[in-house]
C-alpha cells in the first residue's frame, strides 16, 4: 500500500493459519481489509468514498497505489490500482497479470480487471461482502434483510436465480417464436394454396402443355420432311458447284499456262542478250590477261617501299616535334631577357619615385587626424540638422493648427443650427418603432388570412370528397352481412357434408356385414345351421334369404341417395366457395373505400386544426396591434415617417460628426501654446551646437582638399609598389634563362642526328607516288579482269539455260491443247445453278419459318413447364409449409413442458441446497455454543430459524451475541459452499471484523475454536479485534499502530 489512507508505504504477507490484526481503534486495522477490497473491486460496490482514497500526507503529484497478490487452483495473480483525485478528474488505473503476465483480455482498465476478478473468483462486491468479508456493523445484514430481497440474494448468488430466470426467459422466448413462426406459416399456406387452387391451376396448364407438345411434333414431322427436299436440293447443288469449280480451274489453267508461255519466251530473249553481250567483251578480257605480270611484280616491291616510308614519317615527325619544342623554348629566352630589361627599368623608377612617395605618406597622417575629430563634428551637425528639422515642423504644425482653428471655428456655428433641426428626433423614432411592430402584426395578420381561405377551401374539397366515399360505401354493411351469412352456410354444409359421409360409410359398413351374412346364409343351405343361433334353418331358410336381400336392396337405396345428396352439398359448397371469393373481393374494395375516409376524415381534421391555430394567430396579431394603440396601419404614412427619420438621421450624424470635431478646439489652442514655448528652447539649444562646432577646428573643404592631393599621388605609389615587387623576381629570372638556353643546345644536337638518320634512308617520296599509282591501276584492271573472267565462266550455263526454254516452250503448247479439250468435254452451263441455288433458298425460308414456329412452341413448352415446375414447387412449399407447422406444434407443446420440468427442478434445487447450508451451519453453530444451538432451518424465504426447547425461532428472538454467533456460523457455510460450486477448493479465506465484542469469554473461545476447525477449508482466517484478551490466540498476530507522522506501521508478531 502506498498512500492509501493511512498507510503512507507498506508491504504485508498474509501468513496461513488464523491471523489477528489489532490495534487501538483508529490506528487503521479495517483499512487493511478495505485495501483488499479496493484491489479486487475498485470503487464500485465496495462502499469505499473515493474523497477518502489517498492519504492526506501525500503529496499534489503521489498516486495512491495498492497491490494484491493471491493464489488460486495453482495459479498466481496479481491485481495493481493506482488512484488519485484531481479538482476537476479522477485518474484510476487498474492492471491484473496471471504468473507474471498480462491476464489476457483482463490485463487492464478498470472494468476489464473487475470482470477478470469476477471471473477467476466467481463473485461480485456484494457477495464477497456476505460470504467471505463480514465487516463492523455488517455482521447480521443476512440475517435482518427482508425476506425477499434475502431469498433473491440466496438465489442468484448460488445460481439458481439465472438458471430459473435466464432459462425461463429464453424458453419463454424460444415458445414466442415458435408460435410466430407458426403463425407465419399458416399465412404462408393460406397465400399460397387457398381451397387448392394451386392443383387446379396444375391440372389447367398440363392440358395445354400436351396440346403444345402435339403442335411441336407436327412442325418437327414437317422440318423433317422440308430438310430432306432439301439435302437432295443441296446435293445437285454441290455437283454442279463442283463442275463449276472445275471448269473455273480449268480455265485458270489455261489462264497459267498461256501466262507462263509468254514468260518462257521473256526469259528467252533475255538469254540471247546476256550472251551477246558477254561475246563482246571478249577482245577486252584478252587485253587484261596480258596485263597480269605487271601487277604481281608491283604488289611484291610495294611492301619494301612502304617500310622505308613508315621510318621516314617517323622520323619527320620527330624531328617536327623537336622544331616545335626548340621555338617554344627560344621563345621563352626571348621573353626572359625583355622580362630583366625591365626590371632594370624598375629601378630607376623607384629612385624617381622616392619623392612622391613620401609626401603620401605626409598626406595619409594628415587626413588620419582630421579623421579622428570626424565623428564629433558629425554628430554635432546631425544634432542641429534635427533641431533644424524639429524647427520646420514645429513651424508647419503652428500654421496648420492655426487653419484647423479656423475651419472648427466655422463647424461651431454650424452645428448650433443642426441642434435645433434634430430635437424632434427622438420623439420621431419612438413614434417609428410603434409603426414598425404594427407592421409586422399586420403582415402576419394579412398572411393568416389568406392561409385560412386556403384552408377553408381544402375543408370544402376534403367535406366533398368525403361525400362522395360515404356514398360509394353505402353497400358495405349489406356485403360484410353477406359475408357472414355465406360463411355461416358454408360451416354449415361442412357439417352436413361430414355427417353425409359419415352416414355413407356407416351404411356401407351395414351393406357389407348384410351382403356377408346373407352369403353365408345361402352356403350353408336349408339343411345349414344359422351362423347365429347355431339352430337349423330350414323352413325359414327362404324367409330369412328374401329378407336380407330385401335389407340388402334397402341399403343400396340409401347409399344411392345419400351419394346424391353428398354431391349436391359438396357443389352447393363449391358454388358457395365462388360466391364467397367474390363477395371478399367486394369487401376489400369497401374496406379500401373506408380506409380512404379514415386517411380523408384525419386530413380534414388536421386542416382544421391548422386553420384554427391559424385564426387564433391572427386573432392574437389583431390583439397586438389594438394594445399598441393603432386601429389601422398606414404603410405610406410610415413610409413617410421613415424617409423623415431617415433625413433627420443624416442630419445627426453630421451634428455628432460635428460635435466631435469641434471637441479638438480646446486641446489644439493648448498644442499651439506649447509649439510656441518649444520654438524659443530651440532657438537656445542651436546657438550651443554652433559654439561646441566651432572648437573643433574642422574643416571638410581642408579634408576634400589633402583627399584630392593624395589621389593624384595614389598612382606613382601603386607604380613604387609594383616596382618594388617585380624586382624581388630577377634572381629567379635569372636561373630560368641558364636552364632554357641548356634546353635548346640539346634540341640542336639532337635535330642534327635525325637529319643524319633519312640521309641514310635514301627514301624518295615521288618515286614512291608514282609506284603508288601505278599500282592503283593495276588494281583496277585486275579487278576488272575477274569480273569479265566471271562472265566468260557463266557463258555455256546461259547458252544451257537457253535450249531449256526452249524444250519448256514446247511442253507448255502441248499442254495448253489438252486443256481447251478438257473444256470442251465438261460442257457446263451456268444456268443450272442458278435454279439450284433460287430452290435450297425457298426451302431455306421455309425452314426459317418453320424453326421459328419451333421456337415460338418451344418457349411456350418452357413457360408452361417452367409455371408447372413453379406450381409444383409452391405445392412443395405448401407441404413442407405443413410439415414444418406440425413440427413446430410439438416443439411448442416440449417447450412447455420444459418449462414445467424447470421450474419444478429449482423448488427442488432450493431445497437440496438449504438442506446442505442448515446442515453446515448447525453444525458450526453447535461448536460455538457447546452444542446448546446445533439445528438450523431454512424456511422458504431463507429466513434463519435456530431450534430452542423444542421449538424453531428466528434469530432475532435470540440476544445479541447469539445473534453474531448465528451470523459468522450461517457465513461460514456459506463460503463453504460457494466455495465448493465455484470449483475453488484451497485458496479460500474469510474476514470477520469486530465479531468479540458482544461475546463472553466463553463463547470467544468457543469461537476461535470452530475458526480452527475450519482451518482445512479456510487456509487463512483474519480476525479485526481491539480485545487485547484474545492476542495469545492467533497463529500470527499483525500489530497496527500509529506513528509520529501520523501514518500507520504494521509490526508482525509469530
Amino acid at each position: 500500500m502506498k498512500n492509501f489512507k493511512r498507510y503512507r508505504d507498506q508491504e504485508i504477507r498474509f501468513q496461513d493459519g488464523i491471523t489477528g490484526i489489532v490495534g487501538n481503534n483508529g490506528t487503521g486495522k479495517s483499512t487493511i481489509v478495505e485495501a483488499i477490497l479496493f484491489a479486487l473491486f475498485g470503487l464500485q460496490g465496495t462502499g469505499l468514498d473515493g474523497n477518502y482514497i489517498v492519504s492526506s500526507f501525500a503529496g499534489p503529484r503521489d498516486l495512491c497505489e495498492v497491490r494484491l497478490d493471491f493464489g488460486l487452483d495453482g495459479n498466481t495473480y496479481s491485481v495493481v490500482r493506482k488512484f488519485k483525485k484531481r479538482p476537476g478528474s479522477t485518474l484510476h488505473e487498474a492492471r491484473m497479470y496471471a504468473n507474471g503476465r498480462p491476464f489476457s483480455e483482463y490485463a487492464e482498465g478498470v472494468q476489464n480487471v473487475m470482470q477478470g476478478i469476477q471471473r477467476v473468483i466467481g463473485m461480485n462486491p456484494v457477495d464477497f461482502k456476505n460470504t467471505i468479508y463480514a465487516g463492523q456493523r455488517d455482521l447480521l445484514s443476512l440475517l435482518e434483510s427482508r425476506a425477499g430481497s434475502r431469498k433473491e440474494w440466496f438465489m442468484r448468488v448460488l445460481g439458481i436465480d439465472f438458471l430459473k430466470k435466464g432459462s425461463m426467459d429464453e424458453l419463454r422466448a424460444q415458445i414466442d417464436g415458435c408460435e410466430k413462426e407458426y403463425g407465419n406459416l399458416q399465412s404462408r399456406i393460406a397465400e399460397l394454396d387457398a381451397d387448392g387452387a394451386i392443383k387446379k391451376q396444375l391440372r389447367a396448364l398440363e392440358g395445354e402443355l400436351k396440346a403444345a407438345r402435339q403442335q411441336a411434333d407436327r412442325i418437327d414431322r414437317e422440318i423433317a420432311d422440308t430438310g430432306q427436299r432439301r439435302d437432295a436440293a443441296l446435293s445437285e447443288r454441290d455437283r454442279l458447284q463442283r463442275a463449276r469449280e472445275e471448269h473455273i480451274r480449268l480455265q485458270g489453267e489455261e489462264q497459267a499456262c498461256l501466262a507462263g508461255i509468254a514468260v518462257l519466251e521473256a526469259d528467252m530473249a533475255d538469254l540471247a542478250d546476256q550472251i551477246a553481250h558477254i561475246e563482246s567483251s571478249r577482245t577486252e578480257y584478252e587485253r587484261l590477261v596480258s596485263l597480269e605480270g605487271r601487277y604481281q611484280e608491283l604488289r611484291r616491291l610495294l611492301p619494301e617501299i612502304a617500310e622505308k616510308k613508315n621510318e621516314f614519317e617517323r622520323l619527320t615527325e620527330k624531328r617536327g616535334h623537336l622544331c616545335d619544342l626548340l621555338e617554344q623554348h627560344e621563345g621563352r629566352r626571348e621573353s626572359i631577357r625583355r622580362d630583366l630589361d625591365r626590371l632594370s627599368q624598375d629601378e630607376d623608377l623607384i629612385a624617381d619615385l622616392f619623392g612622391k612617395v613620401e609626401r603620401w605618406k605626409e598626406l595619409e597622417e594628415r587626413l588620419d587626424r582630421l579623421r579622428g575629430v570626424e565623428p564629433e563634428y558629425t554628430r554635432l551637425r546631425e544634432d542641429l540638422s534635427r533641431h533644424e528639422e524639429r524647427f520646420r515642423h514645429l513651424e508647419n504644425r503652428v500654421l496648420e493648427i492655426r487653419r484647423d482653428i479656423a475651419a472648427l471655428e466655422d463647424k461651431s456655428l454650424a452645428l448650433a443650427s443642426l441642434q435645433g433641426e434634430v430635437s424632434a428626433y427622438d420623439e420621431l423614432r419612438a413614434r417609428e418603432e410603434i409603426l414598425s411592430r404594427a407592421a409586422v402584426h399586420a403582415e402576419r395578420v394579412q398572411a393568416c388570412t389568406e392561409k385560412i381561405e386556403e384552408d377553408a377551401a381544402q375543408l370544402r374539397a376534403s367535406d366533398a370528397d368525403l361525400a362522395a366515399l360515404s356514398r360509394q360505401c353505402e353497400g358495405g354493411d349489406a356485403v360484410e352481412q353477406a359475408i357472414a351469412d355465406r360463411e355461416a352456410r358454408r360451416e354449415e354444409l361442412a357439417a352436413e357434408v361430414s355427417a353425409c359421409a359419415a352416414r355413407r360409410q356407416a351404411a356401407h359398413q351395414e351393406l357389407l356385414k348384410q351382403q356377408a351374412r346373407l352369403a353365408e346364409i345361402v352356403d350353408a343351405g336349408a339343411d345349414g345351421a344359422c351362423p347365429m343361433c347355431h339352430r337349423s334353418l330350414g323352413e325359414q331358410y327362404a324367409d330369412l334369404v328374401a329378407e336380407l336381400e330385401e335389407g340388402c336392396a334397402s341399403l343400396q337405396r340409401l347409399l344411392a341417395g345419400l351419394e346424391t345428396e353428398h354431391r349436391r352439398l359438396s357443389g352447393e359448397r363449391g358454388s358457395l366457395v365462388d360466391e364467397l371469393s367474390r363477395l371478399q373481393e367486394e369487401r376489400s374494395r369497401y374496406r379500401n373505400l373506408q380506409e380512404q375516409i379514415v386517411l380523408c376524415r384525419s386530413k380534414r381534421g388536421h386542416i382544421a386544426d391548422q386553420m384554427a391555430k391559424r385564426q387564433a394567430e391572427r386573432e392574437r396579431h389583431a390583439s397586438a396591434l389594438r394594445e399598441i394603440g393603432i386601429a389601422a396601419y398606414d404603410p405610406a404614412d410610415h413610409a413617410a415617417l421613415t424617409e423623415q427619420l431617415r433625413e433627420l438621421e443624416r442630419k445627426r450624424v453630421m451634428a455628432d460628426t460635428l460635435r466631435g470635431e469641434c471637441a479638438r478646439l480646446p486641446h489644439l489652442y493648448e498644442e499651439r501654446r506649447r509649439y510656441i514655448h518649444e520654438v524659443r528652447d530651440y532657438l537656445t539649444e542651436r546657438e550651443a551646437i554652433e559654439n561646441e562646432i566651432g572648437l573643433l577646428s574642422y574643416d571638410p573643404e581642408e579634408i576634400r582638399e589633402l583627399e584630392r592631393e593624395k589621389r593624384v599621388l595614389d598612382a606613382p605609389y601603386r607604380e613604387y609598389l609594383n616596382a618594388q615587387a617585380e624586382l624581388r623576381q630577377k634572381p629567379v629570372y635569372e636561373e630560368e634563362l641558364e636552364t632554357v638556353s641548356a634546353k635548346i643546345a640539346a634540341l640542336h644536337e639532337e635535330i642534327r642526328e635525325i637529319d643524319l638518320r633519312c640521309k641514310e634512308l635514301a627514301f624518295d617520296p615521288e618515286h614512291h607516288r608514282q609506284l603508288s599509282k601505278e599500282h592503283q591501276h593495276a588494281e583496277e584492271m585486275h579487278q576488272r579482269l575477274q569480273k569479265l573472267r566471271f562472265s566468260m565462266e557463266q557463258l555455256p550455263r546461259l547458252q544451257a539455260r537457253r535450249e531449256e526454254k526452249h524444250e519448256s516452250l514446247g511442253a507448255s503448247a502441248e499442254q495448253l491443247l489438252r486443256i481447251r479439250e478438257a473444256m470442251e468435254a465438261l460442257g457446263f452451263d451456268d444456268s443450272q445453278v442458278s435454279e439450284v441455288e433460287e430452290m435450297v433458298r425457298s426451302l431455306d425460308e421455309r425452314l426459317s419459318a418453320l424453326a421459328g414456329e419451333a421456337k415460338a412452341i418451344s418457349g411456350r413448352i418452357q413457360v408452361l413447364e417452367s409455371e408447372s415446375g413453379r406450381l409444383r414447387q409452391a405445392l412443395a412449399r405448401v407441404e413442407g409449409y405443413r410439415r414444418a407447422s406440425d413440427a413446430l406444434l410439438e416443439e411448442i407443446e416440449m417447450l412447455k413442458l420444459t418449462r414445467k420440468l424447470i421450474a419444478d427442478y429449482t423448488v427442488y434445487l432450493l431445497q437440496v441446497v438449504r438442506d446442505r447450508i442448515e446442515g453446515e451451519t448447525g453444525r458450526i453453530l453447535g461448536e460455538i455454543t457447546d452444542g446448546r444451538y446445533d439445528s438450523v432451518l431454512l424456511d422458504d424465504d431463507f429466513t434463519v430459524l435456530v431450534h430452542d426447547a423444542g421449538e424453531d425461532y428466528p434469530a432475532d428472538r435470540f440476544s445479541g451475541g447469539e445473534q453474531d454467533d448465528i451470523a459468522i456460523a450461517l457465513r461460514i457455510a456459506l463460503s463453504r459452499f460457494l466455495a465448493e460450486i465455484n470449483g475453488i477448493h484451497e485458496s479460500t479465506f474469510l474476514i470477520f471484523d469486530e465479531i468479540f465484542g458482544s461475546q463472553d469469554e466463553e463463547r470467544r473461545n468457543n469461537l476461535i475454536r470452530a475458526l480452527r476447525t475450519q482451518e482445512t477449508y479456510f487456509p487463512q482466517i483474519f480476525l479485526i479485534s481491539h480485545i487485547a484478551d484474545i492476542l495469545g490466540e492467533f497463529s500470527t498476530t499483525l500489530l497496527i499502530e500509529l506513528g509520529a507522522d501520523q501514518a500507520s506501521r504494521v509490526q508482525e508478531n509469530g
